[in-house]
């Protein structure tokens, strides 16, 4: 799906590009970050009747980060939530670019809907939800969705997609410590508040 979205839009910086092959990546964006939006937004909703309280609400947002960041440095082997599944292939075929990278995008977004590589992800639905309110929760998990299409973007507009991505590929292994040590640090910080707010 990578490569196919990228290459639309690596067209687009041909001599004989078309105008138009950009859109499909746009829209892919705009519909990861809806969507992501969007079950952000149910996800604080369906949270605001729990009432843990904020200590406690840190407290296992920060549990969870902490864990996955043992588990991304490979120190503790945990399980990653999600449907084992790629987008459906068929797409690029049966539907116009347009439809397609707006399915991508919103199966994408969505996170769980697809196979989540890196488990940093996993820490956003539960923060989404414990947040007891739809619009963090929406913000937090467009963040998600937006941070997904970043990549996408940057690949299609270096215009050398296969090259950039068996770099990218390559890399995998420093870019899980990265998440582990950012969702170190992010478990630290909230459990640092849930203890002060004690």
């Amino acid at each position: 799906m990578v490569g196919t979205v990228v290459s639309w839009a690596s067209a687009a910086q041909q001599p004989d590009g078309e105008r138009r092959a950009w859109a499909p990546l746009i829209l892919h964006g705009v519909a990861s970050a809806l969507a992501a939006g969007l079950a952000g937004l149910i996800l604080g909703e369906l949270g605001g009747g729990l009432r843990l309280g904020a200590s406690l609400n840190a407290t296992i947002v920060a549990s969870i980060a902490l864990a996955y960041a043992l588990m991304e440095m490979r120190i503790l082997p945990l399980p990653t939530p999600q449907i084992h599944q790629q987008v459906p292939n068929a797409w690029r075929w049966r539907y116009p670019r347009a439809v397609a990278g707006i399915g991508y995008g919103a199966m994408l977004g969505v996170g769980f809907l697809t196979y989540v590589r890196f488990s940093t992800y996993l820490v956003l639905p539960v923060a989404a939800l414990l947040s007891g309110n739809p619009w963090i929760g929406a913000a937090l998990m467009a963040s998600y969705g937006i941070a997904r299409s970043i990549p996408l973007a940057l690949t299609a507009l270096l215009g050398k997609e296969d090259i950039v991505i068996e770099q990218v590929s390559s890399l995998a292994a420093a870019v899980h410590v990265a998440n582990g040590m950012a969702l170190a640090f992010a478990g630290g910080l909230l459990a640092t508040a849930a203890l002060v707010q004690q």
